[in-house]
């Protein structure tokens, strides 16, 4: 008998999506450690930032400003609570 001109390949076990996964994986991982690694040898990482609130001397003319009349009140907002 003669063998026929072409065959049919043996049926390869499929991998299933876990090469793409892992691959997916290690460059997540990749650019993950590079950016930890890369903002812990950054020039500015000790650099102190300015703060926002920051104290300042007091004016000389705030000590002359009368407080007088302090009264609390209550309110109430839309839901019904009081603040």
């Amino acid at each position: 008998m003669a063998e026929p001109l072409s065959s049919i390949p043996e049926h390869e076990p499929s991998r299933g999506p876990w090469v793409g996964l892992g691959l997916g994986a290690l460059l997540v991982i990749a650019i993950i450690s590079y950016l930890v690694y890369s903002s812990r040898s950054s020039p500015t990482r000790h650099e102190r930032r300015v703060e926002v609130m920051q104290s300042a001397p007091a004016d000389a003319y705030a000590a002359k400003l009368p407080i007088s009349d302090i009264k609390m009140f209550e309110a109430e907002n839309f839901v019904g609570g009081r603040t």
